[in-house]
């Protein structure tokens, strides 16, 4: 059985034991969704727990560790001591939480040697054995080929928790750069490499938080493996927040971002820091700010106050490096230093956009870290065509012209670029007033009388083409607030027309900015999703993301916008890789952009625990959607649509877990709440009603009472009428979710005229 069958084995096992009766069977069959092999493993399991209830508490010490006393120790451990099926052979070296040895164990007659670890005696508390319990449970989510590979876990008889992990034998990467004189570019790729691993990590939402070189070691043959995830954090998990306090942190003072100094809050980029600080070291062989004689706290200071050396500069007058100052002057001072910013939203986003950037400049392109201004776009050319530029003068020519005509057209455009910023800002003031005062779906307070907002969005469409007639630009953004506004009260149907309308209006204005027309697609892209039209929509958001990834930088907040939107019309047409795909970096960005408590977080890690969802991951899916769940509480609070959504999505996670009667509650309380804040008619209470209409229906399923089933079909069918009337009202009869909703309402009244056969 593989590792992740184990798992999920485990933990269907663990809710069945919770269950009585026929309740537990049902609870199997729904778990396993027709998985014959996995529901006869889930018996199995579960026929053995109860044929020796204590067998899963076996204690995993062996016997020649047993004849020792319960003051036995860690630091005690001695050669030929088994630790449950592995044998010690020596310490390999210790650290914050605990020691690490190496030990060895026979699978089918091969000797399988690993990396034993197991946290200091003086540690041992239940706040560390959950810690600990948390690594087993990271280490088993990482499958990349450079992240040491997890292998098993125990309790010994004194309580003592331990983890084998793949043995790596190697030495660490700074110390395998200069014992072999690697030059610029090959410690550049092995960085590289090291990104891309803990991308791998940043993806299901793990952060490493003690990256160093004692964690990166490197073989032989040059492959290097991330090791240690002891410290390691679920993203959006709270419960260890304790590591970071001053008086508790568990962190390596050179590679700690300020923000764990301080103890702020954690997240990819405080990776992103350490990798900063590692390149700095492998390209100069220095650190960026610790000094011969620096104490700890001076360091922390430093770090605080102060802003690192380029590191050009560090590198001059070094002897044992062999990469000298000018190898490192411009793009590479540029990437170090973005990376090692102070303040984690000014940092690259994620580990792959550093690696991106890096991957850039090794091809001679320009690197996103700098400006992106047209002398320097020059300047990367002629680089990168040196014999050409030098052999055809006209070329330089037309380029010195180029940028003349530039510069005369940059200085005719910015009178024109000032008034319609002026413009803009006053249509999105007009759109606040009406998103704030009315508490529209799109604000961060309750909603209200919808109704008044739908008034005066008509009267202000009525009035677009006489006000706004001569001014192309403020039209265009008026139409976009209009289309934004109905959108958001749940009235796609009027605000296509009125995007489309802004969209061509961008694309005929040649001043317009491409961040301009990169939002009016997005808008379009989103409405004529929520209308059914998904592939045009991918077209449209991909032709956004196109223009954001090129010109809008790695961490803007419309990235992740696209982002996010693409990935639920991916969740939406069923390509649920994808969309975790995308999801996963809009959720990287919005944490860096915003922290936690946003709405923006919130909206992105519920589409996220929906496409984990879909894709069978139960476990994934309630651990994301109870980081959403608690962004837009603290954001929005509880009377809100977007947490309505979320609390909707929980009670679906209830559901197909075999708690029919917990969803039932869950959407009864949702229906009578989202009928409070926005009415029957609106879309989401609509799907709310169906919802709650599905789980009626399988407890008519599932119920021996025939005049009880048919209540609750009879009720589930008037919901599904209500809701499928809603749903056509806004969003139109051929609307997907209405074809959904009467196909099911079908099959409904089918059942009851066979009388619930």
């Amino acid at each position: 059985m593989d590792r992740l069958t184990w798992h999920r084995l485990e933990a269907i096992g663990a809710g069945a034991l919770e269950r009585p009766g026929d309740a537990r069977a049902n609870y199997i069959e729904a778990m396993c969704a027709g998985d014959g092999a996995l529901i006869r493993e889930v018996r199995a399991l579960l026929e053995q727990i109860d044929a020796d209830p204590e067998f899963l508490e076996t204690p995993a010490l062996g016997p020649r560790a047993t004849e020792r006393d319960s003051s036995w120790l860690p630091e005690d451990v001695t050669h030929a001591t088994t630790i449950g099926p592995y044998v010690v052979t020596r310490r390999l070296g210790e650290g914050g939480m605990g020691h690490v040895f190496l030990a060895s164990r026979d699978v089918d007659g091969i000797s399988q040697r690993v990396a034993l670890k197991m946290i200091r005696t003086a540690m041992v508390s239940p706040e560390m054995v959950e810690r600990f319990r948390q690594e087993r449970r990271i280490l088993a989510m990482l499958e990349h080929p450079h992240i040491a590979r997890f292998i098993d876990a125990g309790i010994t008889t004194d309580h003592q928790p331990y983890v084998a992990m793949e043995f790596v034998d190697g030495e660490s990467i700074t110390r395998y750069c200069l014992a072999r004189g690697l030059r610029r570019v090959e410690r550049l790729r092995l960085f590289l490499t090291v990104c891309d691993a803990v991308q791998h990590a940043h993806q299901r939402l793990i952060v490493h938080r003690d990256l160093k070189p004692g964690n990166i070691l490197v073989t032989l043959d040059g492959v290097p493996k991330l090791l240690d995830f002891g410290i390691g954090k679920l993203i959006g998990d709270d419960q260890h927040a304790a590591t970071t306090r001053p008086d508790v942190r568990l962190l390596t003072p050179d590679y700690a971002a300020p923000e764990q100094m301080d103890g702020g809050t954690i997240t990819t980029v405080t990776d992103v820091y350490a990798l900063g600080v590692l390149l700095f070291e492998l390209l100069t062989g220095q650190h960026p700010f610790r000094r011969p004689g620096m104490t700890d706290g001076e360091l922390e200071h430093s770090v605080q106050e102060s802003e690192p050396t380029r590191p050009s500069v560090a590198a001059v007058g070094g002897t044992t490096m062999p990469i000298d100052a000018a190898e490192l002057r411009g793009d590479l001072d540029t990437i170090v230093l973005m990376a090692l910013r102070r303040e984690p939203a000014r940092r690259y986003a994620s580990a792959s956009a550093l690696a991106d950037d890096i991957r850039r400049y090794l091809n001679g392109l320009p690197v996103t870290a700098r400006p992106d201004t047209l002398p320097y776009r020059l300047q990367k050319f002629v680089h990168r065509n040196t014999g050409a530029v030098i052999g055809t003068s006209a070329i330089v020519v037309a380029l010195i012209a180029m940028s003349v005509v530039t510069v005369v057209q940059s200085r005719r455009v910015a009178a024109e670029s000032a008034r319609a910023t002026a413009e803009r800002d006053q249509a999105l003031e007009v759109r606040g007033f009406l998103m704030e005062m009315f508490g529209a779906t799109g604000a961060d307070k309750a909603v209200g009388d919808t109704l008044t907002v739908r008034a005066l969005l008509d009267k202000q469409r009525n009035r677009i083409d006489t006000s706004y007639r001569d001014r192309p630009q403020a039209r265009a953004d008026m139409l976009e607030v209009l289309a934004d506004g109905y959108d958001r009260l749940g009235y796609p149907a009027e605000a296509e027309p009125l995007a489309v309308q802004a969209l061509t209006l961008r694309r005929s204005l040649r001043a317009t900015s491409t961040m301009d027309l990169a939002s009016s697609l997005n808008l379009v892209g989103w409405i004529v999703h929520e209308r059914g039209r998904s592939d045009e929509a991918e077209r449209l958001l991909l032709e956004a993301l196109r223009i954001r990834r090129t010109a809008d930088g790695a961490g803007s907040e419309g990235l992740s916008r696209t982002l996010n939107d693409l990935g639920v019309v991916y969740n939406a047409v069923k390509r649920y890789d994808d969309a975790v795909r995308v999801l996963t970096e809009a959720l990287v960005l919005r944490r860096a952009q915003f922290g936690d408590a946003h709405r923006a977080v919130g909206i992105t890690a519920n589409n996220l625990a929906a496409a984990y969802f879909f894709q069978n991951k139960l476990a994934d899916a309630i651990v994301t959607q109870t980081l959403a769940l608690k962004a837009l509480r603290d954001a929005v609070g509880t009377d809100h649509q977007r947490t309505v959504v979320a609390l909707s999505n929980l009670a679906a996670f209830k559901r197909a877990q075999g708690d029919v009667s917990g969803a039932e509650a869950d959407y009864r309380a949702l229906a009578a709440q989202q009928s409070r804040l926005q009415g029957r008619a609106h879309p989401v209470t609509a799907r709310v009603l169906s919802a709650l209409a599905v789980v009626l229906s399988d407890r008519a399923a599932t119920t021996h009472l025939p005049q009880t089933a048919d209540s609750l079909r009879a009720e589930a069918e008037t919901l599904y009428v209500e809701a499928i009337a809603a749903l056509s009202s806004r969003l139109g009869p051929a609307h997907p979710q209405v074809s959904t909703t009467r196909a099911r309402l079908d099959t409904l009244r089918a059942l009851r005229r066979r009388g619930g056969a």
